[in-house]
């Protein structure tokens, strides 16, 4: 981790503290700075991570139109990327910004183009490891047929079965709120 990463993440951790004891206006000002260092941060990996978290905060003070912004600039980086599993990474990372937006919609979208990039990825591990965030990500959105059509596609049996049994666990979750503790 770079010292812009960690100097965003902090920045970012900083403004949430703000915002949960009321201070929005602090806040925001922090957000800003954590973004004008993340703008700095030279792995485009890293600096779509740090965007997230920065949309994720920007989420939580009410700021839901500068986080799609973040969004949209963390997509572009995506489609800079160079390798397949950074760009597919970046995905999933831009669709968990969309999905606590709640624009599930969009992180639909996200996700489909995530799944064809799984696809090209070559290590069996880490396209398993694609597979089930994609599949959890479409159970947290409630497409429980596309999530379980992802986790099958897992070679591992026992990964397939963990993604699987997360997914009847969101679906069991998502049916009875009191499981939810």
């Amino acid at each position: 981790m770079s010292d812009g990463d960690s100097k965003a993440d902090a920045l970012q951790a900083i403004a949430e503290a703000y915002a949960g004891i009321g201070e929005k206006e602090k806040a925001a000002q922090l957000l800003s700075q954590a973004l004008s260092v993340a703008e700095k941060i030279g792995n485009k990996y890293s600096k779509v991570f740090a965007l997230q978290a920065i949309v994720e905060a920007s989420a939580k003070l009410g700021e839901k139109e500068k986080a799609s912004q973040l969004l949209s600039q963390a997509r572009s980086l995506a489609e800079l990327s160079g390798d397949e599993k950074s760009k597919d990474l970046t995905l999933q990372a831009i669709v968990k910004g969309y999905a606590k937006l709640g624009e599930k919609e969009k992180a639909a979208q996200q996700l489909s183009q995530a799944l064809s990039l799984v696809e090209e990825i070559d290590n069996e591990f880490g396209k398993a490891g694609s597979l089930q965030a994609i599949a959890e990500a479409y159970a947290k959105l409630g497409n429980f047929r596309l999530a379980r059509a992802s986790a099958l596609k897992i070679l591992s049996d026992s990964r397939k079965a963990k993604t699987l049994a997360l997914i009847l666990e969101i679906w069991a979750k998502s049916k009875n709120p009191r499981l939810a503790d």
